[in-house]
This record gives structure tokens, sequence and C-alpha cells, in this order.
């Protein structure tokens, strides 16, 4: 099959030439619309449902809306998981679903169901909506609104309803979420004394008012020959309108709403607020893109609509963009893409040094374009962005991707100016000599990523990509190597012969190598006891490596959470953050401070009141004067705010904060779960494990969800009372909440804008209990009764958040890691758990976060390893026929596992995802040395040369290839080693292990296993 292909390449050389450039021309227009993003989003196919309950407290929430929407959603197809958040007037409910599900499917059986069970969620509660179609990288621009002269509510009015429409409408924009500022709305102050006057109760008002502002249709009349719609206009359109609405008529005159309310243009009730750099508050608008969507191109037209509506809006308002994820897009895929360039022109140096003849180079050093423009096009057919992972891959495999041309390009040049053929005939033996070689060796590298593909979940669709970007471009190696390089060989190669002549590099490593390696066969005992020794020193280094997930990627941006007392008022905490923004402005690393406090509107992250999310940026840190790294700026971050009392802190980053509570429902990197029912048992076990967790090193931002400690007002009916009175419940009800929570009653259009009638009491009469307890009950004997009487009104102490997983109630204990690797941390911190927390049966303790992820992804990769290279060694038997050269060159793994361990160790960097998939790259690298030493080596004893001389005249031969096989991938790979930037954090413990392990496993090729198969062979005869 390979002769053919090799004969075909030749006859129509003029045409794989043309196909060889057209392939290339394509992969660069591929390239070109190729998505950019940081790096694979690994949000999981997640459906939110949000549900308003205006003014209900946790309890009734979990009970009546999130109960029964979890128990609805399980039975679901390809259901993964399902949590809940249950907090004062809202409810989350997050249903997770298999990977790979189709978002827009999942998305249609959850609206069905939520069909089903709307009639039973409360009246009070507003419909169930879905989130928005968005990841946690889906917040990609973030910015505020200024105007000097404009109120808050007029700059408020001025984003809802122009600058969110317009910006909705880019592509690809799933949605934009407002917060801070004032919503207009009409508000109706009632006066409790003004009703008892007309001796009118709260409730006949809000039936009053909803029989008063209606409009409707009356269909049709035909006059003639015409037809005349019949339309009837009531809807209210001013204030004026509002406060004429007749209520009653008292003693022969009419009561007006104005008699017994005031009607004015007010601020909402608003549940969050937006600070900028210690101005004040402002208006800020978010900006999420759709799943699966082009980050740069998505960001791109958005500042282009942004400069177009900059010019609609009202004079002295304007756009500031804060936030904007592009900027770190650039400087990630700048980073990947300066290691690719600097990898590939390193690579070429090599090529030329090495190969010795100019035109044999060039046609090698064709092969890496090629194959990279390839990938580009594989990688649009299956929609995978250009981003840190998988242009990580191709980094990688700038070494690999070369070999096979490399070896058959040598070849042919060596059958030209040494056999007596003609041009076309030894290109064509040339190629059948080492073309099924070639194949099994790409065949056997692609075979080595198995493991990568196996990965599953978060892991899975973060490091996927770089398996199919290195077997992409080992395939298009292939290609080239097995299509075009005979082709190019017969119009750029020359046949004429010569003395045989080696590179002076090649010439002058032999006069150093061939003598110490004739030293080394006669003391092999001793060369294999350093060996060993040299291999013990990597597994007693073994278990002192620290394991993480992944690395601590670099946004270039703080992300510090500040939650303070669980029953502050806003205004409050607006006060306090606005403190805080003001005391990090000092910082000169500072450049701009974003804070986002409570929730606005539904749709994203759904914080408390005392809960301030602040954004900061930084300046580039080579411009950083006072700090030399980032840690340091946190300690300083951390002690000014030391003098905030009762300030809990959590330092992260916005990408990190978004996907780490998307992921695994926290907002650090380790999680502590509780599982349990009784919320005093669960306060009173998640104080002793935060205590002790706090105890131990490394342990940073340790916190306790405040799932309790909010003060409530709780109004307990009387029964006895009420049926004595003949009062029904629901009135009652009625009552409370119209005075004192409020209630909306309709919408005032103002052209397409329409704002809210919200009525209840003015707020001196319902300002604290007194006045509560005054509340007037009307009672059927047209009498009125205040509210004391009927019920027993006190002060306690509840829930703050109910949290469920699954139909259970959780509380979480979470902490980030600073200074020491997650599983040791993780280790030591269970067994100090076991030893002195007892817990009560039924309740289970869950180790979550970014651990989780650790462990999940070790557990796939220590499975699939093993069967990995259990294929591996069946596809080198296919090749060999024998067990014992199977086993010879699998000898090369623990070596090279050696090498990339102690490398680990001398960089002080963790046992890593990234770590582990260079482990495995070396693999690949090492088996294809052996298989080319070993090769030659039998091919000699088969031509009649002793053990010895097939030995010596082996290594001798292949000395240059399996040197170009290693010196390529370590100068191709150097980049991601020294480079600095966004991104380089990632890569750099896969190019670690590499270099390290690259540097034992040629040792071990070129000396340790002819010395074995040496050994064996003897043995054997």
């Amino acid at each position: 099959m390979i002769s053919k292909i090799i004969n075909f390449s030749l006859k129509q050389r003029l045409f794989i030439v043309l196909a060889t450039i057209t392939v290339a021309f394509l992969g660069f227009l591929a390239f070109q619309n190729l998505p950019i993003d940081v790096f694979p989003d690994p949000s999981p196919p997640l459906v939110q449902i949000y549900t308003e309950a205006h003014g209900m407290a946790p309890e009734e929430v979990e009970r009546m809306i999130s109960y029964p929407i979890e128990s609805s959603m399980f039975g679901l197809p390809r259901i993964k998981n399902i949590r809940s958040f249950s907090s004062f007037a809202l409810s989350i409910v997050n249903v997770y679903f298999e990977d790979n599900t189709d978002i827009y499917w999942a998305r249609q059986l959850v609206s069905q169901r939520l069909l089903e069970i709307r009639n039973n969620i409360p009246e009070q509660a507003h419909n169930p909506v879905l989130g928005p179609i968005a990841t946690g990288l889906g917040m990609v621009y973030i910015y505020y609104l200024e105007g000097e002269g404009h109120s808050a509510l007029e700059l408020r009015t001025i984003q809802d309803w122009l600058v969110k429409y317009e910006l909705k409408s880019v592509p690809e924009v799933s949605q934009v979420l407002s917060i801070g500022g004032d919503v207009k709305q009409f508000q109706i102050l009632v006066s409790p004394h003004s009703l008892l006057k007309y001796n009118f109760t709260i409730s006949d008002l809000v039936e009053k008012i909803r029989e008063n502002n209606q409009n409707v249709g009356a269909s049709f009349i035909t006059r003639g020959k015409e037809e005349y719609i019949v339309r009837s206009v009531g809807l209210a359109q001013t204030i004026e309108d509002l406060e004429n609405i007749v209520i009653a008529n008292y003693q022969g005159t009419p009561v007006y709403l104005k008699d017994v309310a005031v009607v004015q243009i007010l601020p909402a009730i608003k549940r969050g607020a937006a600070l900028v750099n210690g101005e004040g508050e402002k208006v800020v608008g978010m900006v999420l893109k759709l799943f699966g969507s082009n980050t740069a191109r998505v960001i791109q037209n958005l500042e282009l609509r942004i400069s177009e509506i900059n010019k609609s809006l009202p004079p002295g308002v304007k756009i500031i963009p804060f936030y904007n994820q592009a900027s770190l897009v650039k400087k990630c895929f700048s980073t990947v893409s300066t290691n690719l360039i600097l990898g590939i022109s390193l690579v070429i140096i090599v090529l030329f040094l090495f190969m010795g003849n100019f035109a044999s180079a060039i046609i090698a050093v064709f092969s890496l374009p090629f194959s990279i423009l390839f990938s580009f096009i594989m990688m649009q057919r299956i929609n995978l962005a250009a981003d840190l992972i998988s242009f990580g891959g191709l980094a990688i495999g700038i070494g690999l991707i070369a070999d096979a041309a490399i070896i058959l390009t040598e070849n042919i040049h060596r059958h030209l100016q040494f056999s007596g053929e003609t041009k076309l005939h030894a290109i064509i033996s040339a190629g059948e000599e080492v073309g099924r070689p070639l194949f099994f060796a790409i065949a056997i590298i692609i075979l080595v990523f198995l493991p990568i593909f196996t990965l599953t979940g978060v892991e899975g669709i973060m490091f996927r990509p770089m398996g199919y970007t290195i077997s992409f471009a080992l395939v298009g190696s292939l290609i080239f190597t097995l299509v075009s390089v005979p082709a190019l060989s017969y119009f750029f190669l020359k046949k004429k012969k010569n003395r045989k002549q080696e590179p002076f590099l090649i010439k002058n490593i032999k006069k150093v190598y061939l003598p110490f390696f004739e030293l080394c066969l006669k003391n092999r005992k001793k060369v294999f006891f350093v060996t060993f020794i040299i291999f013990i020193i990597g597994l007693l280094l073994l278990p002192f490596l620290g394991r993480e997930y992944i690395p601590y990627l670099e946004e270039g941006t703080l992300h510090l959470r500040a939650t303070l007392d669980p029953n502050i008022s806003l205004q409050e905490t607006i006060s306090l953050t606005t403190s805080i923004e003001k005391t990090l402005k000092n910082i000169p690393e500072i450049t701009g401070i974003l804070s986002r406090i409570g929730r606005g509107e539904v749709g994203s992250h759904a914080h408390f009141v005392n809960d301030a999310e602040i954004l900061i940026k930084l300046k580039p840190v080579e411009k950083w004067k006072k700090f030399k790294n980032k840690n340091e700026l946190i300690q300083e971050i951390e002690h000014r705010l030391e003098r905030f009392p009762g300030l809990n802190l959590n330092m992260t980053q916005p990408i990190a904060h978004n996907l780490d509570e998307l992921i695994t429902g926290v907002k650090a990197q380790l999680a502590i779960k509780i599982y349990g029912e009784d919320f005093d048992i669960l306060k009173e076990k998640s104080i002793q494990i935060k205590d002790l967790i706090a105890s131990i090193k490394g342990a940073a931002d340790v916190q306790v969800e405040q799932f309790t400690g909010q003060n409530h007002i709780q109004i307990v009916l009387n029964r006895e009372k009420i049926a004595r009175y003949g009062v029904n419940i629901s009135e009652i009800q009625e009552t409370i909440e119209a005075a004192i929570g409020g209630i909306t009653l309709g919408q005032i259009y103002e052209e397409q804008k329409r704002f809210d009638i919200f009525l209840r009491f003015e707020p001196e009469f319902r300002k604290d209990i007194e006045q509560i307890e005054n509340l007037l009950i009307r009672l059927p004997n047209g009498g009125q009764i205040p509210l004391i009487h009927l019920a027993s009104i006190k002060e306690v102490v509840g829930p703050r958040v109910i949290s469920r997983e699954n139909n259970k109630r959780f509380i979480t204990i979470q902490c980030n890691i600073r200074g020491r690797d997650i599983v040791r941390f993780v280790d030591e911190a269970q067994k100090e758990i076991d030893k002195n927390i007892q817990f009560p049966p039924e309740y289970l303790v869950k180790w979550g976060g970014q651990f989780e992820l650790q462990q999940r992804a070790n557990r796939r990769l220590t499975l699939i390893t093993p069967i990995t290279l259990a294929l591996v060694a069946l596809l080198l038997f296919t090749i060999f026929y024998s067990f014992q050269e199977v086993l010879i060159i699998l000898i090369n793994i623990p070596l090279a596992l050696t090498g990339g361990i102690i490398a680990l160790k001398i960089s002080g960097l963790y046992l890593s995802v990234p770590a582990s998939i260079g482990f495995i790259a070396i693999f690949g690298i090492a088996l294809e040395d052996g298989l080319v030493l070993l090769s030659e080596f039998q091919r000699r004893l088969k031509q009649g040369n002793s053990m010895k001389e097939a030995i010596i005249e082996g290594v001798n031969t292949k000395l240059r290839p399996v040197l170009m096989t290693t010196f390529t991938t370590i100068f191709g790979i150097m980049p991601l080693l020294l480079v600095k930037g966004p991104g380089a954090e990632i890569q750099r413990p896969l190019a670690t292990v590499v270099v390290g392990g690259l540097f034992t496993s040629t040792i071990v090729t070129l000396i340790v296993l002819p010395l074995v198969y040496q050994s064996l062979k003897k043995a054997k005869d």
C-alpha cells in the first residue's frame, strides 16, 4: 500500500506539488476563521432556572419553589446533577447534564417540565425563567455609564431601554445584564390614616386600581364598505391619571387615589448596586456571550456597536469600557503564537545543523508548516478554537512533526548519493525501505495520546483539544512524508556520487560519543547499576511531588469577594465598599476597581446585599515597582483591608471565580460539603471544620457559607382568633404583602418603555414591629382590627440561604490554597477531620472544587495509561514478532518518566494534568527512538554482522536521527519553558516534563538500550 502511494506521488508529481500548495493555502484560510479564546470552555452543559418570589423567606422559597422544580427535573434523560439555592425572594436551580449534551436540546426538555409544574408554584412568585445560554467564560465585557448632570435613575433608564437593547442585537451576544443605578417606578405610597378615614382597606385599594387601569379590544365593526377595529383605551399614562382614579364614593363625594396616597416617580426597591473607583454608585452593564461563540469576534463587534451607540446617547452620557476579556485572549494568543513561531525557528536551525544538505533540510522543513496548516483545516472542521491548549499541542508536536520527513528525506538522499539506481527507482527504494516503520512510528505516537481522549468532564473538555491538534499534525506529517516528500525530492534533490561526508556537528559529537559508548560496553554492570540508582531516585522523589489540578492561569486581573455581616443593609454595604475601593486605589499597581454588590437583574450570579464582588484591574507585571509577584500584592491588599472589622475575603480571578462557581458550586479552589437536614448540626460541624482547616499550613480565605444568621420578623397567625372574627387568612396575607412588601399593580408605557406601578404603605408606617402590629385588617361586619389581635409577631434568627444537591441539604466550607499543593493539603485535612470530628448518622462529608477534578483526572489516567501501553506493546509485536524486542523498547519508558519527575522536582512545579500529559508525550518520543535503533540492530545482524559490530555500527548510523528527534523536540518545546506571559503557567509543567524526560530517555536509547539488547541476546543465544 505504501509502495503504491509513493509510486502514485512520483507519477503525478506535478499534481502532488500543486495539491500540497493548495492544502497549505486552505490551511491558511482555516486559520483566519478559527475562533480565538483563552482556553477551551470547560463549563458543563448547564441549564439554570431562576424564579423570583417577591418577599418570600428562604424556607418558603425552598419548600414551595426550589423543591418542586428540583423534583420535576429528576427523570429527564442525561441528567448528571441538580443543585439548588433558595434565598430571600429568589430560587436558583442548576440542572447539570452529561458531557456533550446539546445545550438547546437540554433547555427544551427543562422548559417542557417547567410548563407542567407552573401551577404548583405560588401566585406571588414570578414564572420560572431559564438563564442565559452562556458559560463560565461567558462574561466577556463589563462597562459603566457616565453622564454629568444625569441622575442615577436617568442613566439606568438609558441603560435598560437603549444601550442594553442595542448591544443584545450584536451577533452571538446571549444577554446583557444591568446592575446599579435606580430603576424607574411609579410608586403609590398609601397612608393608613387616610384609609381609616374613608373606611377603606388596602385590599380594596388594590382592586380599584387594577379595575381602573386596563385597555380592552372590542373586535371590530363594519360601516358601509369598511371595517373599523374597536379599541378602548383605559391605561394610565401619567401620574395625574393614577392620582385621579376614583376608589370610592364617600357621602356623595368621589374619593380619588390622591386622597389616600401619594403617587411619585421613585427608584424601585433594589437588592444590588455597582461602584467604580471609589467614586460612588454607577450604572454597570455586563455582556454575556452565547455558548460556543467566538470571544474575539464578539468583543470586536461589541466595540464597534458601542462606538456607534456613544454617538446617539444624550449629551454628556458615555459608555466607558472597564473589563474586556479580549485583552486576556490577545495576551494568551500572543504567548502561544510566540512559542509556536520560536519553536519552529529553533527546529529549522537544528535541521540545518544536523542534515548537512541544504535541499534535504528544506524538504524536511516544509513538513512543519504543512502539518500545522493541515491541523488548522481539521480544527475548523470539528470547531476547535485556537487557544492555549490546542496551540500548546502544536508546540509539543513541532519536534515530532518533522521526524518522519527527516528520516525519509535522509534515506532518499543516501540512496541518490550511494546507489547506482535511477533517480526514480532510488526514491521508490528509499521509500519502501522506511515507509512501513514510519507509518507504525506515527501510529504508535498517536496511540500514546489515547489517555487524553478518554478524559471526561471538565478535564476532558480542557485537554482533549491538545490530543486532537497533536494527532492532526502527526497525520498531516505522515501525509506530507509519504505523498509530498517523494515528489519534492524528485524536483529538488540531485543524483550525484560523493564521498560520504558528515555534518561538522555530528562529526564532533561522534568523537566524544563513540569512545564513551565503547567504554560503557566494557563496563555494562556499572552502567546498569547507575541507571538503576537514577530510576530509584525518581521513584523516591515521586511521593514528594506536589499535586494539583492545573496551574494558576494569570489573568492580569484580580477578583476580590468581600463578605460582610449577613444582616447589614445595602446602604451600609455601599458605604463600606466605597471605603474599600478608596483604600485599594492608593496602590500604584492597581489601575481600576469595579464593585458589584448583591444582585441586579436575574440572569447571572445571584449574590446577597452583604456580598461585594470587587474586580481589580492591574498594570502589566513588568511595570510593577513595589511588588515582585502577585502573592506580594495580595498580601498588601489583605493587610490594608485589616482595618475593616468583620470582613471575610476571598481572593481569586474573574474567569477562575466564574468557572469554580458554575462547575463546582463554590467560589474557591477547595470545597468541603457537609450533607444533612438539621441546620443546627450543620452549623456546629461546619464551624469545627473551619477552625481545623484554618490551622493547617497553606489554608487561605477559609470561610463557612453564611447559610444562617439572618434576622427575620415572623408573623404567626392565630387560627382560633381568626376563626372567631370570621376573617380569611388569604385576606390577611394579601394585606400584609401589599402594605409592607409592596405589590406590582400594572405598568405605565412610555412609547416602548414600560415601568411598574408599585403600591405599599408610606415608609413611616412600615419601618418597625409596632407599625406592623397596628396594621388594620378588615372584618366581615365592616369594622377593622389591628394585626396584633390576630397574630403573634416576633424577631427570630433564620436561614439566609438553603443549598441543596440531588435532594439533600448541604453547607459548604471553602478555602484557597497558597504556597502548597492542594492534594497534600487535602490529605492532611482529611486525616485531621477523621481524627477530631465525629458526624451523626446520615451526615456525610464530600470534598469538591479543584481537588475533585484533580482526583477524577488522576483516576482516569491511572486506568487508561496501562491499557494504552499494552496496545502499544501489541503494535510493536506486529513489527518485530518478538516479546523480547518489545520489552527492550519499553525499558525506555520508566527511565523517561524518571527524568520528568526529577525535572519537576528541581523546577519546583507540581504534578498536574498538564504535567501528566507531558509524561504521555514522552512515551511516544522514547518509543520512537527505541524503535529506530532496534530496527537498525536487527538489520545489521541479518546482514551477518557480529553482535558487537551490529551494535557499534548501529549506534554510529542512528546517532544522527536519534539526536535530531531529541533536539528538534527539545528546541521545539523550549519556548514553553522560557517565554513569559498569560498562559505560560499552564504550558510550563508540560514542557518541563518533556525536556527532563527526553534527557534521560535519549541517554537510555543511546547507551543503556544497546547494552540491554546485547545482554539479552547473548543470554538467549
